[in-house]
């Protein structure tokens, strides 16, 4: 069996018919043979196609990333570029970010990159650029080590992992099994690419109010199971049901338009006996996540508890998700070398039970 034996789906064609039937169209690999799977993503480019005759959509694989969303509009120069800014040197970098406000522009972008990048391999920049915050478990690091320690034996770390909202993905790094890690980031996901083929990137982290800091950050080992990249959102993920036996998405719920569906989404890909591992500080923006879409706007009998609430919708899903284990766990983000932000984390394992025969 191949080690990505996760079979691609066009996200233009997934509808519900009126009988009730869901319906999946394959993709396949131009050029290839047969349906494709996560395991034919080329390592460079290439080009994936719907095999409904009436759609016949194309998605690109960009450095080996495939990128499937619904929508066509969802790459774009303003938000979602096709790009890795961080290929270019340093030198070239500073100079074109120089006197640009970090919200704005290509200095937002790369801020971004410097800042996930962070949050991601805080413990392997550097020593003369960690923080306090440095001394913090690393989240990615933490919640896997967690996993292993509440997984019942028989899992063993087998099957394909599947991390949601992976940013640069530092779950891969710790995980036993290959692993698919999926964002909507395009940028992002070309950036991890190159560091995972090279094993270092030159980044610039936002310092003071007006400047920047250079970093190399050099990775002191490789991950030790293979890893994919595919670009793509929830709202329409090009997986089928019951697609992976553990599923892991680390602050994820409250940067979504709709959080529910996310839920409804990321319980549907994992398999029954599945796990689906889930943390969240329900740090809420109304610029992202309508405040009527909130969960805890939304459960009856929540009395405003976001935990609460999400416990209610994983017991409400079918099959229901069983609350294996729970804790609280401690994440900090990046803004400047004086503005680091530590939040506070709900975090759940969860088993997805067996349909009722």
């Amino acid at each position: 069996m191949e080690a990505f034996d996760v079979r691609l789906f066009c996200p233009r064609c997934r509808r519900v018919e009126e009988d009730g039937t869901f319906v999946q169209a394959p993709l396949v690999l131009v050029g290839g043979e047969g349906p494709a799977t996560v395991s034919d993503l080329p390592d460079g480019d290439g080009v994936l196609r719907c095999t409904d005759a009436g759609c016949r959509a194309e998605y690109p694989v960009l450095d080996g990333v495939g990128i499937l969303f619904r929508d066509p509009g969802a790459v774009d120069l303003a938000a979602n570029p096709p790009f890795d800014p961080l290929a270019l040197s340093l030198e070239v970098l500073q100079g074109l970010v120089a006197g640009q406000p970090f919200d704005r522009g290509l200095a937002a972008l790369v801020g971004r990159l410097g800042r996930l990048a962070w949050a991601a391999f805080q413990d392997w920049f550097p020593a003369s650029l960690r923080t306090m915050a440095s001394e913090r478990p690393v989240h990615g690091v933490e919640v896997m080590e967690w996993i292993s320690s509440v997984a019942p034996p028989h899992r063993g770390g087998k099957g394909v992992r599947a991390v949601m909202g992976a940013g640069f993905g530092r779950e891969a790094w710790e995980a036993a099994g290959p692993t698919v890690l999926v964002d909507a980031h395009l940028p992002t996901l070309l950036a991890l690419g190159r560091l995972l083929r090279q094993g270092y990137l030159d980044l610039l982290l936002p310092w003071t109010a007006a400047s920047w800091k250079p970093v190399r950050l050099e990775l002191p080992r490789p991950p030790a199971e293979p890893v994919r990249l595919v670009c793509c959102d929830l709202v329409a993920p090009p997986f089928g049901a019951d697609a992976f036996q553990e599923v892991v998405a680390t602050n994820l719920l409250d940067s979504v338009h709709d959080p529910v569906n996310t839920f409804a989404q990321l319980h549907a890909m994992t398999a029954p006996g599945g796990s689906l591992t889930i943390t969240t500080p329900f740090a809420w923006k109304s610029d992202v996540t309508p405040r009527a879409h909130w969960i805890e706007s939304l459960v009856p009998g929540a009395a405003g508890n976001p935990e609460t609430a999400f416990e209610t919708l994983a017991s409400s899903l079918t099959p229901p998700l069983e609350i294996v284990a729970r804790r609280t766990f401690r994440w900090t983000a990046w803004h400047t070398a004086r503005e680091i932000t530590l939040y506070g984390c709900s975090g759940w394992y969860l088993r997805k039970q067996a349909p009722a025969s």
